[in-house]
């Protein structure tokens, strides 16, 4: 998955050459830096460090919150249709830990696509939906642990009904 979020990101970011190219052909200002934070699983698919044995389900949707013009939001729609994929509009209702640490995944002169650390998505996940992702959050508690169940405390979820 995180191969195909790189062809998607180096889609987007040759949509953007042309769309500037037009622009400057029309003494137009080029469109302004793209921001991508990715969320759900599209996060965890998009950690490296993640570890194998944690077992992620496929999915069709793109969480992401997305900050920039509308016709590179369009772009960015259009590639994911033609990959499968459909940017999910309510991604701006998943919560996320307020001390959410990110990290880079893509950056180019056009786009900078981050994603939180996966025990930032994993806390998310057991806080708004324990039930549906109880298998997930015990298979990463044996890499994350003590660590994984104070932020679940944290933050205000319950891991005994996790564990």
């Amino acid at each position: 998955m995180k191969k195909l979020l790189l062809q998607i990101f180096k889609e987007l970011d040759g949509e953007i050459e042309l769309m500037n190219s037009e622009r400057l052909k029309a003494d137009l200002p080029a469109l302004p830096h793209f921001e991508i934070k990715l969320l759900g699983q599209l996060g965890l698919f998009a950690d490296d460090s993640l570890p194998n044995d944690i077992i992620l389900s496929a999915t069709r949707d793109f969480d992401a919150l997305l900050k920039g013009d509308w016709s590179i939001i369009a772009a960015l729609k259009n590639i994911l249709q033609r990959h499968g994929l459909v940017y999910d509009e309510l991604s701006s209702e998943i919560w996320m830990p307020p001390d959410t640490q990110y990290k880079p995944v893509y950056q180019s002169d056009y786009i900078k696509c981050e994603s939180p650390k996966a025990i930032y998505t994993l806390v998310s996940k057991a806080i708004k939906a324990p039930e549906k992702n109880r298998s997930l959050i015990v298979d990463a508690l044996t890499v994350y642990g003590e660590e994984l169940l104070t932020l679940i405390s944290k933050h205000g979820g319950k891991p005994e009904h996790i564990i």
